[in-house]
């Protein structure tokens, strides 16, 4: 019976991944999949923190793992501003 609320951040990602990053904020596989989310949700704002999150933990890890994982969906979002010159 203690098990029922945390199945609820199961029915979606949006709630499984931001519970993931309260439980874990260390862990750039959680931010990178909130912002997955975020941006399946097309709340693109919230995506960008979430990915900025995930690639500078990956950067204090020193995981690239994270990293390009994390920064690619950074220079979408910016071009779908047509925010072309951050990213050059």
């Amino acid at each position: 019976l203690l098990q029922v609320p945390r199945m609820m951040h199961w029915k979606a990602p949006l709630p499984l991944w931001t519970w993931a990053t309260e439980q874990s904020p260390e862990v750039p596989l959680a931010w990178l999949n909130l912002g997955r989310a975020h941006a399946e949700a097309e709340d693109f704002q919230a995506a960008e923190v979430a990915y900025v999150q995930a690639a500078s933990l990956a950067m204090q890890q020193q995981d690239a793992t994270f990293f390009v994982p994390a920064a690619t969906p950074l220079g979408r979002l910016a071009l779908r501003r047509g925010d072309v010159a951050t990213w050059r």
